[in-house]
């Protein structure tokens, strides 16, 4: 699964709050304005309550329509329009009510609490109960009837739902050029990350980051995060250069050194063998070791001059199979019956030959000698692929996770019964590097599959 870019998730945050706020601010309004609007009905009410109250209408001890008609008329003149009025006995019988509440589908109104709400699809009536002062067993019912919509307008009409995808996109655009805008310099900065990353695995110097994006840090005089990063950075690598410059020179001054004193070990031996001072078993038992020490540094050595070297300039076009044959017909000899080749795809390979015979020698040369003896290793030829199987034990998880490096060998011993020194598969790994051949490697305890891609020609 592909993971989602910085500037993808800073658009999608972006786009996320934005419709946020957008639900927010239009619940809030909703929200507010509704309460707002209640408290303007409920003041309607009230002061139309309060003025009915102070006129003659609550002397009356006995109701006249026509009359209460005229008190209300008189009293409110055109603010009574939105409004109705009912009058109840203690029994909770309407003795009066307006011609407005007759249309109303109000049914029984209780005579308490004080404010009662009455909705419907269609309206939205509040009602004050009030005692009359002077008739104690009466009360006033004062209504205020809106519509629905004066409440909870329909936000979502066509208008307004245009002006909100307006604003939205408008948002989306902001958001958009905000992300390119703000964090392109990171963008930046991970590309040339990464190409230093890229440098870091071919051990070459690595440049500094602020040099690769063009950032003059002594001229700074203001400096914000991204410019504290970015010279983090540069001492970081500062480090990794002074770092692997030592331990490459010590490593080959080391392994020079010690080729000196083996040599000099090596002839005293030699002179006490013939001078008889040495047993025959005790000169092949340090014989042996010397040459082994010898063949490390060797081994050692050659890793580290390919490690240190430059592109090869000078390649030839070889074909594949021309040289498997080759490798193949010499080892043969050695062991008899245990190759096969299976596929015969033949391409070319841009390459030093010399270089290119003894990366794939070394691949199965560590196939052979980790399978049983009587186990065939195959070799197959297939399209700028060629894959090396065997039948051995596995290679050990903790020898997978640092496959590369120099002296990196499991518990696991060579049919032989011989110890290997781990730099052969490092000086195989360091060549698919520097020539940019994609290896691949699968193992189990059934074999271990090895497999190298090399680029088109």
């Amino acid at each position: 699964m592909q993971a989602i870019g910085l500037r993808n998730r800073f658009f999608l945050i972006s786009f996320t709050v934005l419709l946020f706020t957008a639900a927010i601010t239009i619940w809030m309004h909703s929200y507010f304005s509704k309460q707002e609007k209640l408290m303007l009905i409920d003041q309607q009410a009230r002061t139309t309550a309060f003025t009915l109250l102070a006129s003659e209408l609550a002397e009356l001890k006995k109701i006249d329509i026509k009359q209460v008609e005229k008190i209300i008329s008189d009293e409110l003149g055109e603010t009574r329009i939105g409004k109705f009025f009912i009058i109840r006995n203690a029994q909770g019988e309407a003795i009066y009510q307006s011609f407005s509440a007759q249309l109303l589908p109000l049914g029984d109104i209780p005579q308490g609490p004080q404010w009662i709400t009455i909705e419907n699809p269609a309206n939205f009536i509040r009602i004050l109960n009030l005692k009359l002062p002077s008739i104690r067993d009466r009360t006033l019912q004062v209504g205020v009837v809106v519509d629905q919509k004066f409440l909870t307008p329909d936000y979502f009409s066509e208008n307004t739902l245009l002006f909100f995808i307006g604003i939205l996109t408008f948002g989306l655009l902001v958001a958009f050029i905000l992300s390119f805008i703000l964090l392109r310099p990171i963008s930046q900065l991970s590309k040339q990350v990464s190409d230093v990353a890229n440098l870091a695995l071919s051990n070459r110097i690595l440049p500094s980051i602020s040099k690769m994006l063009n950032i003059n840090l002594v001229d700074k005089i203001y400096k914000d995060e991204f410019i504290s990063l970015v010279q983090g950075l540069d001492h970081m690598i500062n480090k990794i250069n002074r770092g692997n410059m030592l331990s490459k020179q010590w490593s080959q001054q080391m392994a020079h050194e010690l080729k000196t004193p083996i040599a000099i070990i090596n002839f005293e031996i030699e002179r006490e063998m013939q001078d008889e001072k040495v047993s025959k078993k005790l000169f092949h038992s340090l014989k042996y070791e010397l040459n082994k020490m010898a063949e490390t540094i060797n081994s050692f050595l050659n890793w580290a001059e390919l490690e240190n070297s430059y592109d090869e300039k000078k390649l030839h076009a070889i074909k594949i199979e021309k040289i498997m044959t080759s490798i193949l017909s010499r080892l043969e000899a050695k062991y008899p019956g245990r190759l096969k080749l299976s596929s015969h795809h033949n391409f070319y390979v841009f390459a030093n030959q010399t270089q290119l015979e003894q990366f794939l020698s070394n691949i199965i040369l560590n196939a052979l000698n980790y399978s049983p003896i009587n186990k065939v290793v195959e070799i197959i030829l297939g399209e700028n692929i060629v894959e090396i199987k065997d039948q051995g034990e596995g290679i050990p998880q903790e020898v997978l996770d640092k496959l590369g490096e120099p002296f990196n060998r499991g518990h696991n011993r060579p049919t032989d019964g011989s110890k290997n020194h781990g730099l052969g598969l490092a000086w195989v790994y360091s060549l698919a590097k520097k020539n940019n051949w994609k290896m691949q490697l699968e193992s189990n305890q059934n074999g271990t599959l090895f497999s190298v891609r090399f680029p088109a020609s």
